[in-house]
């Protein structure tokens, strides 16, 4: 399964800033996204898309992140269905 957030393409894969000491600043931030299980994932687009997912529930779980990673306000978690395709989708 890959999914990943655009524009941009694929996924940021930005430094943990928390690690390099870096204060929250107002007016900064990004969206955090896991899906199921997986790796929750920091991007600064603001629409993402999902491929590769399987025929089945998913759980989507959205919030907004402080520069620092903190929490900026109440994640939000959606449950998605991909149905299984027809033959007129195929």
């Amino acid at each position: 399964m890959t999914y990943g957030a655009r524009p941009g393409g694929a996924a940021s894969k930005e430094k943990t800033h928390a690690l390099v000491n870096e204060k929250p600043r107002k007016g900064q931030g990004h969206l955090h996204y896991q899906v199921d299980d997986g790796p929750v994932i920091a991007t600064p687009g603001t629409k993402l898309s999902f491929h590769g997912l399987k025929t089945r529930s998913h759980r989507i779980v959205v919030m907004l992140a402080a520069n620092d990673h903190s929490p900026l306000g109440p994640q939000e978690t959606l449950q998605v269905t991909i149905p299984a395709a027809t033959s007129s989708t195929k």
